[in-house]
């Protein structure tokens, strides 16, 4: 959900307690997200108490169309992403789970889902081990000097070049390889920028957007 401060600032917070959210709206401006399966989960939480609202991504199926099934198992934070956006574009967002879509004439291209820069990181470790794990703020580079640095230039490179694939495998099939703007935003969007091969802006409040023009 997407909460509003009383400075105006906004913060993204996810949970699945009707308890929390009970707690918060108390003296805050809420943005719920929520399939419509659920919203009867959310049945005792009082939102007028601070004019909070839910989006329900039942109401966001026009835009979705046919291009996803079923249309409700995709996750509303790659929908917002897209929904606010007013030209072509490809959007990476970057988080627990990387996530690549594209929009055309105001229709999603659904990509790829990835695992995240710091689960890559930390997923050798995890089945091996013996392996150190890697700091995540290292800079891919070749030759390696040690075993930590291999870590980090096979997970963040995978993903490097998983990216730019999948980008320029969009570009093929829906935009005749012509090179289009790529939006970055979530929390890792700084580091994926500064390695990516492709030209990137990097939009922070995205997902904002996309709120904004379902409201």
């Amino acid at each position: 959900m997407c909460i509003r401060d009383s400075d105006n600032t906004f913060n993204i917070l996810r949970t699945n307690s009707p308890d929390e959210i009970s707690n918060l709206i108390v003296d805050k401006k809420i943005l719920i997200a929520i399939t419509s399966q659920n919203v009867a989960n959310y049945s005792n939480v009082d939102f007028e108490k601070s004019n909070s609202e839910i989006i329900e991504i039942n109401k966001l199926f026009t835009f979705i169309s046919d291009t996803y099934s079923p249309p409700e198992s995709i996750g509303l934070d790659r929908i917002l992403n897209l929904y606010g956006l007013e030209n072509d574009s490809i959007v990476v967002s970057c988080g627990t789970a990387i996530t690549i879509d594209s929009i055309k004439n105001n229709s999603p291209i659904w990509g790829a889902i990835l695992p995240g820069f710091k689960v890559m990181f930390n997923s050798l470790n995890k089945t091996i081990p013996n392996l150190p794990t890697s700091d995540f703020d290292l800079i891919p580079k070749i030759p390696a000097k040690n075993t930590t640095d291999s870590i980090a230039n096979g997970t963040s490179k995978a993903l490097f070049y998983a990216i730019s694939g999948i980008i320029n495998e969009i570009e093929l099939l829906y935009f005749n390889s012509i090179k289009q703007q790529i939006i970055i935003t979530g929390g890792n969007a700084l580091y994926l920028s500064n390695n990516l091969n492709s030209k990137s802006i990097i939009i922070e409040d995205l997902i904002f957007k996309g709120m904004e023009r379902y409201y």
